[in-house]
């Protein structure tokens, strides 16, 4: 089993690369041509995804099908995308990633105490955080730590799909559980006037505060807000939306600034994911995984007594 799933990936990574030899201008046609076989192929998770997002947008059969197969095909250019980014030169990437707000990204970063940019599973994200980082800007990314359980082969790709080196690199914060290290090293970043990048729609925050999200009630992890406001870093939301194989269009927006409450930026954002998803399903990541969406028995957010502890939590970070 584990050798059938490798010789498959490596038969994935190798179609992505002769698609990358092509002529630009056919690319397109190629990427379309290969997603509608990787949908065929993946007949169940497809279903999966599929009822999902029937069931949450409240779509007929015949439009989850359509976004399905746009999914997919937004996934085959993402994938594609890994192989390119590192060779275009900064007019390419300016040509082909459209940033709107990057007027707000200067402002806040004026105030000399960095960004806290908070951002979700988009496709396009890669291609975005590549062509803020050819701008000039400096960043550091949140996540978490690669899976250990995959094939060395899935381990490899992964590598090299998502560090970031070269000319355009960018430095991985890997969240650790239990302990304020990847929060320190955040804070020091933003000291530096530098841009923290952190996603927060992730499949099962363990500790955050509860809000309303899609027709359910879902924790989001509120330490970011805690991270910026430890330090009086604004807070800012970005949003993307691949549009084709070549194109990716970003949006940078302010987020409240409340101090000592976390859960006021949380809340806006969460509002615009929300709202950014409904219109651009096809471009959110995390349709493939249900379990996200699965029920939480306390409804709303956190009570008054646990947003105490929040704003203790803020007094911890200043004081590491």
């Amino acid at each position: 089993m584990v050798g059938e799933l490798m010789v498959k990936k490596i038969g994935y990574e190798l179609v992505l690369f002769s698609i990358c030899l092509l002529p630009e201008r056919f690319r397109r046609t190629a990427v379309r041509a290969f997603a509608h076989v990787v949908c065929g192929s993946s007949r169940s998770s497809a279903r999966t995804r599929q009822t999902v997002m029937e069931n949450t947008l409240g779509l007929g059969a015949d439009a989850a099908a359509g976004l399905i197969e746009r999914w997919f095909e937004l996934k085959v250019s993402d994938d594609l995308d890994y192989w390119l980014y590192r060779t275009r030169d900064r007019k390419v990437m300016a040509e082909t990633i459209m940033i709107r707000g990057l007027e707000i990204l200067e402002s806040a970063l004026s105030r000399g105490k960095g960004a806290v940019l908070c951002s979700g599973h988009f496709r396009g994200l890669f291609p975005f955080l590549v062509a803020l980082s050819t701008k000039g800007y400096r960043l550091s990314v949140i996540r978490g730590r690669p899976s250990t359980t995959a094939s060395q082969i899935h381990r490899w790709f992964n590598e090299r799909h998502t560090f970031i080196r070269g000319k355009t690199t960018i430095p991985f914060l890997w969240m650790e559980p239990e302990n304020f290290g990847v929060s320190v090293h955040a804070m020091n970043a933003l000291k530096r006037n530098e841009i923290v990048v952190v996603l927060l729609d992730l499949k099962s925050a363990k500790h955050g505060i509860l809000l309303r999200f899609l027709n359910r009630t879902v924790r989001f992890p509120h330490v970011p807000a805690l991270i910026a406001q430890a330090v009086s870093a604004p807070l800012l939301g970005a949003f993307m939306n691949r549009v084709d194989v070549t194109h990716v269009h970003a949006e940078i927006a302010p987020l409240p600034d409340t101090p000592l409450d976390p859960v006021g930026p949380i809340k806006e954002f969460v509002g615009r994911l929300e709202r950014h998803i409904r219109q651009h399903p096809e471009t959110w990541l995390r349709w493939q995984a249900p379990e996200y969406f699965s029920p939480v028995t306390s409804d709303g957010i956190r009570s008054s007594t646990e947003l105490l502890g929040l704003n203790n939590d803020v007094a911890a970070l200043k004081s590491s």
